[in-house]
């Protein structure tokens, strides 16, 4: 509270009626701590729903995720047989040879630019069944690409 230590001095210093006032700048001083209090919650919880806010800002909907699925099956000319989105335990997606490619629900819920990493990493697969050199090269071709 320094100012209010500073306004102190100086009415003492100025004013034969500063002590009256430096009185009430006690009153003063619990008054504006408890302000602070009080405002610090509303603040501060006005901070964690913003912080919810941009975490459904990163979200996409089942419908919009598929669609996303389906333009980058498209610029790297794949052809998903299904598209399925469920929760998974232990990976963030699986493809089989079938076509069939399953993601994880929790995916809809992280940034894009690691979701479209998984969309492209699954949709290589129906081309390249391994990671070698070639599925390394093409995937980070394709994600510099955007």
């Amino acid at each position: 509270m320094g100012v209010f230590d500073n306004l102190e001095k100086a009415l003492a210093f100025d004013s034969k009626d500063g002590e009256g006032v430096i009185e009430n700048l006690d009153v003063l001083k619990n008054r504006f701590r408890e302000l602070i209090e009080e405002g610090k919650k509303e603040y501060l919880s006005l901070g964690r729903e913003l912080m919810e806010d941009k975490k459904i800002e990163q979200s996409v909907s089942a419908e919009i995720f598929k669609a996303k699925v389906l333009a980058w099956a498209k610029k790297i000319k794949v052809k998903p047989m299904e598209i399925h989105i469920r929760p998974m335990k232990r990976k963030w997606a699986s493809s089989s040879s079938q076509g069939r490619l399953t993601f994880d629900v929790e995916l809809l819920k992280q940034p894009a630019k690691f979701r479209s990493k998984v969309v492209v990493h699954e949709l290589l697969h129906l081309k390249i069944p391994n990671h070698g050199p070639l599925f390394r090269s093409l995937a980070k071709a394709l994600l510099s690409i955007r």
